[in-house]
């Protein structure tokens, strides 16, 4: 599963697009009394294409846009809730919900996958700035 991200970007050479797609590459999960860290760090692809056929990432936004949409992410979690959701498709929700505000954003599902709709007491509620 990966995200397609649109909106306008620019690389930091002044090469412009509408779109980009976003993928999880590593993610590492620490014990912390009853919670996790969870941290996450993306890829960003021209196109699914570009993935799938085993092109580099490239590093396509510029200082300001990677606030609105950045690479390495950090959540918390209890240890029980952990156990009872699929955990790569709830990331995948809190990355999407982290950078919807200024972004239209869309699940890329490969065969045989499903967007995850969190519970209540899961829903990212993004924080006030």
């Amino acid at each position: 599963m990966g995200i397609l991200v649109s909106g306008n970007f620019c690389t930091s050479e002044g090469f412009q697009f509408t779109s980009f797609y976003n993928r999880i590459t590593t993610m590492n999960v620490y014990f912390s009394g009853t919670n996790l860290m969870i941290s996450i760090n993306a890829s960003n692809f021209l196109s699914r294409e570009s993935f799938t056929s085993g092109k580099n990432s490239i590093n396509v936004l510029d200082e300001i846009d990677k606030k609105q949409v950045p690479t390495s992410y950090n959540f918390s979690l209890s240890k029980e809730k952990f156990e009872t959701i699929p955990i790569v498709s709830y990331m995948y929700y809190l990355i999407i919900n982290a950078i919807l505000s200024n972004n239209n954003c869309e699940a890329v599902l490969e065969n045989g996958q499903n967007a995850y709709v969190p519970s209540s007491d899961l829903v990212y509620v993004r924080p006030s700035e």
